[in-house]
């Protein structure tokens, strides 16, 4: 008997919490509740708790930047029932326990557990992987203030996944997001800027956002800024700050950023920031993680090119010149020929 009235109790409780937040109604909390707890809602004296979640478990407490994963791995077959809108508050019976968890707490309105809900239905941790689903608890996260889930919504609605394709929604959502200082959508929303998606194009819009985020350490960010400052565009050229920028972003140890840094202290037009063999470190990096890229190749030339290492330049000019000739792209394979004409005659690439 003290049983039961515990859980009368407890029912109360989440149905009180259901109305508060315009989450549940009618014959939903019935079905919600019979689902988690394993009987009929309305029944309470016939049915005990089952071994469904307890509200507000599974949550993080942590800031908004989450690793994907929201609990162990759904146990293999097939779903037991009909695929529910996750919306409405009935997660598949697939779900893992801590699925089950985020859900009893997202639907109480809790913003972080609705955030950690979307992810786990985004990459498929705990529960089917289900791209609207994700989307309606972004949202729901969103629309309380939450920087992480702002950013994603915009993703989806940028991509088109789960939701349909918006390019002014993704705007709208990346905008938040990086208004409240997320360097992730200040960095997303500098390259809808650069790219003219969704907004005029404006290179000191898009400077102005990805200098925000670079500022927070944000390599791709640091990178992009570092393009700018390189090639002018949105800011006066300025080869001592791209060569900061550029330097920050190789930190990651990312192929990409290291083949961005050697090919400009390779080729830059400022006799005082080339540096052949910092050039030539960094393009071993890229290519040591890329050995079959023919661009970061085509860097590493240049980079023992201006060390003056001319016999190792040839070796590697070639092969990015057979790799693209293999691949078709006879437009780069001439470009590249042109360079390794140069590199033969003992002279190193400029810009």
């Amino acid at each position: 008997m003290a049983r039961n009235l515990a859980y009368l109790v407890y029912v109360g409780v989440l149905v009180i919490v259901g109305y508060l937040f315009g989450i549940l109604t009618g014959e939903q909390r019935e079905r919600e509740l019979a689902r988690w707890f394993g009987g009929e809602a309305g029944v309470a004296g016939e049915t005990e708790p089952g071994s469904g979640a307890v509200p507000g478990g599974g949550a993080g407490a942590g800031g908004s930047a989450h690793a994907p994963g929201a609990g162990a791995a759904a146990p293999p077959g097939p779903a037991a029932g009909p695929h529910r809108d996750a919306a409405s508050g009935l997660v598949p019976e697939e779900a893992s326990d801590q699925v089950r968890d985020l859900a009893a707490a997202a639907l109480a309105g809790d913003a972080e557990a609705q955030f950690d809900l979307a992810v786990a239905y985004d990459y498929g941790d705990g529960v089917r992987e289900d791209d609207g689903e994700a989307a309606s608890w972004y949202r729901r996260a969103a629309e309380q203030g939450h920087p992480s889930a702002q950013n994603d919504l915009g993703y989806l609605y940028e991509t088109g996944e789960g939701v349909g394709p918006d390019m002014a929604e993704a705007v709208r959502w990346y905008r938040r997001a990086a208004e409240q200082g997320l360097a992730l959508a200040q960095n997303n929303l500098g390259l809808l800027h650069q790219s003219g998606k969704g907004v005029a194009r404006d290179d000191g819009a898009a400077a102005q956002w990805f200098r925000r985020a670079a500022e927070q350490g944000h390599h791709d960010a640091q990178h992009n800024l570092a393009t700018l400052y390189d090639e002018g565009r949105g800011v006066a050229r300025n080869g001592g700050e791209a060569l900061k920028w550029y330097r920050l972003a190789a930190e990651d140890g990312e192929a990409a950023s290291n083949n961005s840094l050697a090919w400009f202290l390779a080729t830059a037009p400022e006799d005082r920031l080339r540096d052949g063999g910092r050039a030539v470190e960094a393009a071993e990096i890229a290519v040591g993680l890329e050995p079959e890229n023919p661009n970061y190749l085509d860097t590493l030339a240049a980079a023992l090119a201006e060390a003056g290492r001319f016999d190792e330049v040839i070796t590697a000019q070639e092969r990015a010149v057979t790799l693209l000739a293999n691949a078709g792209e006879d437009r780069a394979a001439a470009e590249f020929s042109t360079r390794l004409e140069l590199y033969r005659s003992g002279r190193p690439a400029r810009r």
